[in-house]
């Protein structure tokens, strides 16, 4: 390449990141959530105020120290710039968790953009950017108070240094395991699943025992840079706070694990399940060039699978085994960019589908090189010449216009959470399909953000009819209704309207015939801490003479309450508001407690 050609290079890269800068603020900023839009959001909220990773405390293991550090300090650039005024409290916390993820999704496509170049070309990092840009998963968590765009940036600078290890940098090798330590201190998750990749380019590369014992090392003292801050407040520094910190991280996380990995009793069933839903997801990230990608892919894998199965009829299975891994090795060896992305791709799908998976997310490690193969199918229909190149660009514009439309323009609907059956095999299959394809795909625009948004209107409404010394607010948490709102009652009530005392109780279901209560827990929450009460009577305190059931209509339904009312205000969200009156020393029951306003002395 000349100098001129050099020269014309990188200035036409300046152009595209200071494009790319510019895409990303005037589609985020003006779109952004005005509200918590997720329970974790609420969780992350509440640890920037108070960091403390115990049970009743915020957030939830292992810490997120660095997530929540980072979003206090824009925070701070926030407060400093805008006037919230006397709602400080309740809106800069959001706005700093969403500025943390619209600043990652940036440097997310800049690093991509980078990691094309050297892998593969600037056409590759074009396409693949502007693709991942405007994707309606990306753009969706770009809006709202949530850490996954964090681990689709680990994703692609890990992925960036440990190519260049490959190559053969060792100084390359360093960075990029330093890097691995440094997302677990945002998104443990991403730690785990970045593993892998490191470990395939230690064997292709760097066998020496001396840059492994580095690399351990580095990570260790770089791991315990947040993990001993997360012990130090989740019960201190000490053999007692250690083993309260680690015994609270697996009750935490163990009854997410019985449900949903294989490896812990879910069945499979549930593994089924997870995969389908991981496809979902990935095509919802995909959608217009999915099909495009999907027609290649598809037509590779049936081939390859035909040529193996020729292979080892003709040669037996120890031959084309042979022939298959000296195949891979060779890629490996010339450190083929494809194989290389494949190597981050399948494991963690591997770990998702075994483990956990029940937020769309969940695949944002992975999701940036999901955008690289539109260009490899659409150089299979012919020779990569200039003007090939102007079509790729001018498709991939087109394409991320119309995903633009759908994300702004598109209405979300309401979704449909019931396990309700359906007789025949068809019916079952067809509500599936469409429960599946209106909440996990369809939902992913904007429209859902800002029907999310009208939750702060029902505080409005509940503030406007019912004052904290004369009302208490209930909620109700159950497996078989667990979607986003009947999930985040409570947390939003925690935080939103601290001055109301508000009550969760959680009931799970009996795994062995699905019918009836498996154990109760009762949550309380005033001015924002939370405390759990074992006892079954709850005394209100005097003064106390309505408790406003804020509970999805499904589970009302089906619960025994005594003296509800329907008050006529509709709350945003499509329920109703339910009050039952209090008599002194009369209690109300429900789900198992008695709800009585205390004697007077």
């Amino acid at each position: 390449m000349t100098t001129v050609e050099a020269n014309k290079s990188k200035r036409f890269d300046a152009v595209f990141i200071l494009l790319v800068l510019l895409l990303v603020g005037a589609t985020r900023i003006p779109l952004a959530a005005k509200s918590l839009h997720h329970y974790d959001s609420v969780v992350f909220a509440l640890a920037m105020e108070d960091y403390n990773p115990t049970p009743g405390g915020a957030p939830h293991p292992p810490g997120y120290l660095f997530y929540i550090g980072v979003a206090k300090l824009f925070r701070g650039v926030l407060t400093g710039v805008i006037d919230y005024g006397d709602v400080e409290h309740l809106h800069a916390a959001n706005d700093a968790l969403i500025f943390t993820s619209i600043v990652f999704e940036l440097l997310t496509v800049v690093v991509l953009y980078r990691f094309c170049l050297e892998a593969f070309s600037r056409t590759y990092g074009v396409v693949a950017c502007l693709a991942l840009l405007c994707s309606p998963l990306f753009w969706f968590y770009g809006e709202v108070a949530l850490s996954y765009p964090v681990e689709s940036f680990f994703g692609v600078l890990v992925a960036l240094h440990l190519y260049r290890a490959a190559a053969g940098s060792t100084r390359a090798l360093y960075l990029g395991a330093a890097a691995i330590a440094i997302a677990g201190g945002f998104r443990t998750s991403a730690m785990i699943m970045l593993m892998p990749l490191l470990l395939y380019v230690i064997v292709l590369r760097h066998r020496k025992l001396k840059k492994i014992a580095v690399v351990i090392g580095l990570m260790m003292a770089l791991v315990l840079t947040w993990l001993i801050p997360s012990i130090h407040y989740g019960g201190g520094l000490n053999a007692n706070g250690m083993k309260q910190y680690f015994d609270y991280s697996t009750r935490f996380w163990k009854p997410f694990l019985e449900t949903t990995s294989i490896l812990y009793g879910a069945g499979l069933t549930r593994f089924a399940k997870q995969l389908l839903l991981i496809a979902e997801t990935c095509f919802s990230a995909l959608w217009f060039f999915a099909p495009l990608v999907l027609d290649l892919h598809f037509k590779r894998g049936i081939q390859w699978w035909f040529q193996s199965f020729r292979k080892i009829r003709a040669d037996g299975f120890r031959a084309a085994w042979t022939a298959g891994t000296s195949t891979l090795a060779a890629a490996a060896r010339r450190n083929d960019p494809f194989l290389f992305i494949a190597v981050i791709i399948v494991p963690a799908i591997v770990n998702l589908s075994l483990l956990h998976f029940s937020q769309r997310g969940h695949i944002f490690l992975f999701l940036p090189f999901l955008f690289i193969p539109i260009v490899r199918s659409l150089e299979e229909y012919g020779p990569p010449t200039r003007e090939k190149r102007r079509i790729f660009v001018a498709l991939a514009l087109g394409c991320s216009l119309n995903i633009t439309a759908f994300f702004v323009v598109h209405s979300a609907r309401t979704m449909t959470f019931t396990s309700e059956a359906r007789n025949g095999l068809y019916e079952h299959a067809k509500f599936r399909i469409e429960n599946n394809l209106n909440n996990w795909i369809l939902n992913t625009s904007l429209s859902e953000i800002r029907k999310h948004d009208q939750l702060l209107k029902d505080f409005d409404k509940i503030r406007a009819h019912y004052t904290p010394e004369s009302a208490v607010i209930v909620t109700k948490y159950d497996r078989k209704f667990s979607n986003l709102f009947t999930q985040s009652f409570y947390q939003y009530v925690r935080y939103y309207m601290p001055e109301y005392y508000c009550y969760q109780v959680t009931a799970q279901q009996s795994r062995k015939n699905g019918n009836g209560d498996r154990h109760k827990t009762l949550k309380m929450a005033h001015d924002r801490k939370e405390t759990k009460l074992a006892k079954k009577t709850v005394e209100l305190k005097e003064g106390t003479h309505h408790v406003i059931w804020y509970i999805a209509r499904e589970i009302i339904s089906m619960s025994r309450i005594d003296n509800v009312t329907i008050q006529p205000e509709i709350l945003h969200h499509g329920d109703q508001l339910r009050v039952s009156t209090l008599t002194e020393g009369q209690p109300i029951h429900f789900s198992g407690h008695d709800f009585v306003v205390s004697p007077r002395d």
